[in-house]
């Protein structure tokens, strides 16, 4: 029997616990770690609840970037039989320009209701501007350089980024805050090999890292880069502290370091442009291939126009395909392989065509020109594909007879 009243007991109590906990006024704060801070100096935004459930909405954190986050962690208490619940979602934010800002409120949704933490002020200090030199800076971790593979080109002519940091520590899990973003350009991650290297700055000897590379192709003229983008690492750092062996205990902290791009400037084409240019830019061939010059008349010839080389083949497009008169000409087949390198992008676009006769004879395939702005010779290049005979023989077909209006004749099959 006094067990039974026990259990009980701890029932009715866990029951009252849970009600005063939903019964207790619900509160939403937000706290930061720190409200004066400098440009590229990481600091946590915090915000707190004391209710279970609902939908807990961060703000959008206009003028700062998450670097990391959210982390979220709850915690229930027991307290001289007083019941008592927290949850709490962290973010690591850094500032993208200096002056003072607030955070707006985050919102909680729950049960039909609204709730509203308060807003934060942070002011944002000029930081010191790492620019590379031969002295080693005395807290930063790591510096990042960006350096482009040209000064100037023509539009649809194709630059390379390449990130490189140098680690004077320990440094793991680099990566772009934001990535370049530019309007009007194709950009394209490169694959590539990390390589490192060991170089003196300072009289203390770093580590140079290359860890990106970016393919940008610019479609329209002006001055490309110039903004500033934001890295952020995990650095190792001393804690001031030896362990029993009388070794330096170390921590892990997260940095952020500022790079800029370089600007390029994109010089337009040359003008007057030929009547008969569509915008392909690059080192590139126009190639007509056909199966075959001469079929029976119950074959059929494969006809493949392609454009290939390296250009802008993101804008590029193949040309029509002027067709020979007698055979009927069936929708193309298109296809493409296309390589993104340090080389700019490779490959080549093509439609397929199947050709099938209509009468025997002998046909001509026309003469095609296709105009591109060749960037080695930085000028336009005409390509003439010159006129191919088609002879069709055998006795399923009748040899063609032009019309009296000089148009087309008719399909004729015997």
């Amino acid at each position: 029997m006094e067990k039974k009243i026990g259990k009980y007991y701890w029932l009715w109590a866990f029951i009252f616990l849970a009600t005063s906990l939903v019964a207790q006024e619900v509160q939403l704060t937000a706290r930061s770690s720190r409200t004066s801070v400098g440009l590229d100096e990481p600091f946590r935004v915090t915000f707190s609840c004391n209710a279970r459930g609902g939908d807990l909405i961060p703000p959008s954190f206009e003028h700062f970037i998450v670097v990391s986050g959210p982390y979220s962690s709850q915690q229930t208490q027991i307290i001289n039989g007083s019941m008592s619940f927290s949850r709490e979602l962290t973010y690591q934010l850094v500032a993208q320009e200096e002056g003072t800002f607030t955070i707006d409120p985050a919102t909680l949704k729950i049960k039909g209701k609204e709730f509203q933490s308060n807003r934060l002020t942070i002011e944002v200090k000029t930081g010191v501007r790492k620019e590379r030199s031969q002295s080693v800076p005395k807290s930063a971790g790591f510096e990042v350089d960006i350096l482009s593979s040209k000064k100037a080109v023509y539009v649809g002519e194709p630059i390379v980024l390449l990130f490189s940091a140098t680690l004077f520590e320990q440094v793991r899990d680099l990566n772009m805050l934001q990535a370049p973003n530019f309007e009007n350009v194709l950009q394209q991650q490169l694959e590539f090999e990390q390589q490192s290297r060991r170089e003196r700055i300072g009289g203390k000897i770093a580590t140079v890292l290359d860890f990106d590379k970016r393919l940008i192709i610019p479609n329209k003229p002006g001055t490309l880069g110039g903004q500033e983008l934001k890295i952020t690492g995990t650095v190792q750092k001393p804690t001031g502290q030896r362990d029993f062996f009388n070794m330096p205990l170390m921590r892990w902290e997260q940095e952020v370091a500022t790079a800029k791009i370089p600007a390029v400037k994109i010089k337009p084409l040359p003008t007057p442009q030929p009547s008969g240019f569509s915008g392909a830019v690059g080192e590139l061939k126009l190639v007509r291939e056909v199966s075959r010059t001469s079929v029976n008349g119950d074959e059929s010839i494969t006809l493949k126009l392609r454009i290939e080389g390296a250009g802008n083949f993101n804008t590029i497009s193949v040309p029509e395909l002027i067709p020979p008169q007698g055979f009927d000409l069936y929708d193309p087949k298109f296809n493409e392989k296309i390589r993104y390198s340090e080389r700019g992008v490779r490959g080549f676009k093509e439609f397929e065509y199947l050709l099938v006769p209509q009468f025997k004879g002998q046909f001509i395939l026309p003469q095609m020109e296709w105009t591109f702005f060749n960037t080695k010779k930085e000028a336009y290049e005409t390509i003439t594909l010159e006129e191919t005979t088609l002879t069709v023989t055998g006795d399923a077909l009748v040899e063609a007879e032009p019309n009296n209006d000089g148009t087309s004749p008719k399909i004729q099959r015997e």
